[in-house]
């Protein structure tokens, strides 16, 4: 299924490939910006006059970076949710590979899932997976297309996984982190129950 997405992900002429120039193409700007730049968050960000640091800044220039990062992050979750073919490892019918993920009875390899995803799934004695209903499969999918497809191997081995033929520039490497921060923050935030507090963890270094 990782492989499938991968293809899917990394098509050029697909909806996703496109987005991620934003963050690692020639003229993408330093996102990391909106995490080093010195003064008051209140000030930089929220509409204050303070700013300066490296590379100057100010609201304006937070802001425009802001958008940069909500633009990536809105198109690469929305171009997500469509795909689901008819055919495929990843279609909607019963023998797909994504049908069999979400079912009960299901083992995993060892060290598969993270933390936040063992607290929201049940095992039986054996280690298959029980009782997944809506909420568990959602968790399933999430940790599939977004957590694995995307964070640990596009954005965190970007050469390694296809995402680019050649070592990318600093920029793009910082970026590829900040998006992997914040997808990573989507995750941790969905995979909890609305009334729990989310686990605090240290950002991804940029």
């Amino acid at each position: 299924m990782v492989a499938a997405l991968h293809r899917i992900y990394l098509n050029p002429n697909g909806n996703i490939y496109p987005v991620m120039k934003d963050v690692i193409g020639p003229n993408a700007q330093d996102l990391s910006l909106l995490l080093y730049r010195p003064g008051p968050p209140a000030e930089s960000v929220r509409g204050g006059r303070g700013g300066g640091g490296r590379g100057g800044g100010g609201r304006d220039e937070n802001a425009e970076l802001f958008q940069i990062l909500q633009y990536v992050i809105e198109n690469i979750i929305y171009h997500m949710t469509e795909i689901m073919p008819k055919s495929g490892v990843l279609g909607t019918h019963k023998k797909a590979a994504v049908f069999e993920l979400i079912k009960s009875n299901k083992r995993f390899p060892d060290g598969y899932f993270w933390q936040i995803e063992l607290d929201r799934l049940e095992f039986d004695g054996s280690g298959r997976t029980k009782n997944v209903g809506n909420l568990e499969a959602f968790i399933l999918l999430v940790g599939v297309f977004l957590s694995r497809s995307m964070i640990t191997t596009l954005l965190m081995r970007p050469v390694d996984y296809g995402m680019s033929n050649e070592a990318l520039s600093e920029v793009a490497d910082r970026n590829l982190k900040v998006l992997a921060t914040a997808l990573l923050f989507i995750v941790r935030r969905v995979s909890v129950k609305r009334e729990s507090p989310m686990l605090v963890s240290n950002r991804i270094s940029v």
